[in-house]
């Protein structure tokens, strides 16, 4: 399967896919805030959501840790050890701002919980799966598992350990089956959803 760095002109395409692919996860609901009314709206989240990972790709995109399918189905973000250290002041910097203008009420929410995230992974040289979506229609045709097999072929290859986090328990198995494990989890600060740590040695 063909894979190729997401530029610049690629990238509204990519966080569409991202938007669609993320509507149900509990991390992104959570990060965001907002209420039961804005999740029904299916419409509206999707845009919001849209609009969410646009502010959070610039960083990525421009150090060249975005990656798609050629057939623009699937998105993944990779950050490699050297970008990952200045990952989370770039999200400080620009996201939660970006969260007012979006329409969502989430900054809390957002801050508090990704401050947590970060204290939990560790500050070692890792490769960092940072963001994976496949376009709900074509799930189960193999995109999400080439786009893990790339990061951890990267990783693989500089003798480096590989590390992520989900939200939702039905990754944990699927991640298993790359060779993640679960080294810690537990719920977000202000009753955020339950967070899984998991890490991949070569």
């Amino acid at each position: 399967m063909r894979i190729s760095r997401v530029t610049e002109e690629r990238l509204p395409h990519a966080t569409g896919v991202l938007g669609r692919a993320f509507l149900d996860d509990p991390m992104v609901r959570w990060s965001l805030g907002g209420t039961d009314e804005d999740y029904a709206d299916r419409a509206d989240l999707e845009d919001r959501m849209t609009k969410f990972f646009a502010a959070a790709n610039g960083f990525t995109v421009a150090h060249g840790a975005m990656w798609e399918t050629a057939d623009g189905d699937g998105v993944c973000v990779w950050l490699p050890p050297d970008v990952l250290a200045d990952y989370a002041q770039d999200d400080i910097d620009t996201i939660r701002p970006e969260l007012r203008s979006i329409g969502f009420v989430g900054e809390a929410n957002h801050g508090p919980m990704w401050d947590w995230i970060d204290g939990c992974v560790p500050k070692e040289r890792l490769w960092y799966l940072d963001q994976l979506g496949v376009e709900p229609a074509a799930r189960g045709r193999g995109i999400g598992s080439a786009l893990i097999e790339l990061g951890l072929g990267m990783a693989r290859e500089m003798g480096e350990a590989a590390f992520l986090e989900t939200g939702n328990p039905r990754n944990v198995a699927y991640y298993e089956r790359f060779g993640f494990r679960t080294v810690d989890d537990g719920d977000a600060p202000g009753g955020g959803p339950h967070i899984w740590f998991m890490r991949w040695e070569p």
